[in-house]
Parts: structure tokens; sequence; C-alpha cells
């Protein structure tokens, strides 16, 4: 099983090269990397994920693309994950936590990218971000950690507050500032284990905590600063 988007598009061998690896190894999750273009501008990008899924979730190194992993149907029919019903948004992220939580082996193929990311202006990522926050991102975010908890407990304490922080980044792109600050402030605690630059940890943590000098900091830096994309 995997996924392509409408506007993208994958190299002629991107699926049977992944799937001789997945027969090959007998690996529940096969991943590759991707190149995003914007204009002309192409840039090369891949995650190698750990051996196994639950690894790669602690860790906190996953995408949560589909795009870039072909996963075994039995994997997805066995323990039934499938999209909630409600969110049409960023759908990749509640499917690929939790295929990842029951994967037990995961192969990454290094130096290979398949995989076309077409950025345009009409994309879907252009809606405001308070709206994909309040519409999609919030009830995905409250979905996984409800089932990251029931299922694995404290020892994904982590995993969920960093899900909780990248899930409300869209609030800072549309300078909500104050409600940035004032949603799941548990998630700031754990902002140094996150994988973002180490210039901006400390400086965040401290931030969190005063809203109007986030709300300049934001206007004239973090606007110009691609998130990381977990």
């Amino acid at each position: 099983t995997t996924h392509c988007d409408p506007d993208d598009y994958v190299d002629s061998d991107m699926y049977e090269t992944m799937y001789l690896k997945a027969v090959e190894t007998d690996a529940d999750v096969v991943t590759c990397g991707w190149i995003m273009h914007n204009g002309n501008n192409a840039n090369y990008s891949i995650l190698e994920l750990k051996s196994t899924g639950k690894a790669s979730l602690k860790s906190l190194e996953f995408s949560i693309s589909l795009c870039d992993k072909l996963i075994k149907t039995r994997l997805i029919s066995d323990n039934e994950i499938y999209p909630y019903p409600d969110i049409n948004f960023g759908e990749d992220m509640n499917v690929t936590v939790r295929v990842l939580f029951y994967a037990d082996k995961v192969v990454t193929l290094t130096d290979y990218y398949p995989y076309h990311y077409i950025s345009t202006p009409d994309s879907a990522t252009k809606m405001p971000g308070v709206e994909i926050f309040e519409r999609y991102y919030s009830k995905c975010a409250e979905r996984l950690v409800e089932f990251l908890t029931e299922n694995g407990g404290e020892e994904y304490r982590v995993v969920c507050n960093y899900l909780k922080f990248y899930c409300k980044h869209p609030l800072l792109n549309s300078n909500k500032t104050r409600q940035w600050c004032e949603t799941w402030i548990e998630c700031h605690a754990d902002i140094d284990k996150y994988p973002l630059p180490e210039r901006y940890k400390r400086r965040m943590a401290w931030m969190a905590k005063h809203p109007i000098i986030l709300a300049i900091y934001n206007r004239y830096f973090l606007m110009r600063y691609k998130w990381h994309q977990i």
C-alpha cells in the first residue's frame, strides 16, 4: 500500500524497486527519499528511519508522509489503520504514526529519490494556518495522543508532545502567537528534544512563555524558517 498526491509524480521504477526491497527483506515498511520542486529549485530530502517503527517514533526520526513509504497491506488490515473519517487534510499523519507503531521492520532506501513533490501556489497547504489547525491538526493530534497513550503509555509521552508541537505550528504561520503559546503548553517542556535546529530550541522554549516577544520574533524571523517536516 502506498499513496501519491495527484499533483506530484514518481520515477517509473519507484514502486517496483520498493516492492522488491520489501520482498527481499520481509519489511513491514520501506521508505525512500523525495525531491521538492518549487519553481526552478529542487531540494533533495531523505530521512533514514530506525530498524523498527517504534524506535523511529521514540527517537522522533520519522516523516508523516505516506508518499515516501510502501506499507505491507496486512499491517494495515490486521490493525485496522484507516484515515480518521472526519479529517481530510494532513491525513498522512494519523495513518503513518499508527503504521510505525505496529511496524516490526522498517527499511530505508538511502540515496534514492524517486518521489517528486510539486509545490504550487494553489496547494491546499496554502490554507490559512488557523483553519488548518482548528479543523484538522488539533483533532489529529488529540486522537493520536489518545492512541499512543492507550497503547504505549508513558514511554510515548515525548512523542505525544512532539506531535502536539508539530500540529500547532500553523498558528505561528498565521501570526497567532498568543494562541500558539496557550495551546498544549505541556509540549514546551520537551522542546530541547525535538528535531529542530539547535539555535531555535532554547529561544523557542523561552519565548513560549512570552507571547509578545514571540510575536515580534515570529514576524521578522520565524516566518522565514521552513518547519521541519516530520
